[in-house]
């Protein structure tokens, strides 16, 4: 079975497109994930940066002793530079894992948000000579399909591979969301929450699929592709919904990425700014006035 996909060229038809997937009265946070990333090629796939940076041919002990290294490297020195409330207890790797996916660190998680909008945004936001895509996976029914698999999401067993007692992967491996108690801010503002796989080599929509053509049911991993001619128009449309680098990215950086956006609306014609225009009704008011008769 193959994740499903659709191209959609404008923002009247995005809409249409993730409307089977917003409809549902009292749609609960988690029930639905979406993920946007700035390109829809193959490459592309929901492969976590950990697995990006693993050998092309890497067996599961070397991945997690990689895993385990950069975790290490990073908890040893963590509490230089984190608030005394991110810091994790050092017997909680998993907490480690998810402060490290926070600040850039390579892990095995995937940042996922309950905003079909703002995936949309993550989507649209760079590489405007590119395809951009928007990932949707039915949580829900990756439960089931799991259940009906057979298949067993042990987060305790994940944990005990980061503490250094390996146990084989199962196939298809285990996925789940992961919530944090603590939601960091650019979290909260995000909607956001993070995917795990039992296999940190594995690209989860591979994984999805596996799991949903062993449970004989239907793929529940989608994409809808954003043609990166439309991609300014989304930033445009966003933008009035207050969903902008500013708003998703609080502090100085996300200004920073609100102006880059604003440049790019400007450059393509998308906007323009209220002091041109008053400049320009200023100038046209005292033409009138100035003219003779």
């Amino acid at each position: 079975m193959a994740t499903t996909e659709r191209t959609v060229d404008n923002w009247s038809h995005f809409l249409d497109s993730i409307k089977p997937f917003t409809a549902e009265p009292g749609n609960l946070y988690g029930r639905i994930g979406f993920r946007g990333q700035e390109k829809s090629a193959q490459a592309w796939d929901l492969r976590p940066s950990l697995a990006r940076l693993l050998p092309e041919y890497c067996d599961y002990g070397k991945a997690v002793e990689i895993e385990r290294r950069l975790l290490r490297e990073f908890s040893q020195d963590g509490h230089l530079h984190l608030r005394t409330l991110e810091v994790p207890n050092l017997n909680n790797p998993l907490g480690w894992v998810m402060i490290m996916q926070q600040y850039g660190a390579p892990t095995r998680l995937l940042d996922w948000t309950a905003s079909p909008y703002v995936g949309a945004y993550f989507a649209v936001r760079e590489a405007p000579r590119e395809d951009g895509v928007l990932w949707v996976h039915e949580y829900v029914k990756l439960v089931t399909a799991l259940r009906s698999s057979g298949t067993k999401m042990d987060l305790k067993r994940v944990g005990q591979a980061l503490a250094g007692e390996l146990h084989p992967p199962q196939d298809p491996p285990g996925i789940c969301a992961l919530f944090t108690l603590k939601r960091p801010e650019r979290m909260y503002a995000q909607q956001g929450f993070y995917m795990l796989c039992e296999d940190p080599r594995r690209a989860h929509d591979e994984v999805m699929n596996e799991i949903a053509a062993k449970a004989r049911v239907q793929p529940f991993v989608h994409k809808v592709i954003i043609r990166h001619k439309a991609k300014q128009e989304f930033l445009a449309n966003l933008r009035m919904m207050n969903i902008t680098g500013a708003s998703l990215f609080p502090g100085a950086d996300g200004l920073g990425r609100h102006v880059a956006e604003w440049g790019r609306l400007l450059a393509g014609g998308f906007a323009t700014t209220p002091v041109e225009e008053a400049v320009a009704d200023s100038a046209a008011s005292g033409e009138a006035e100035d003219s003779p008769g």
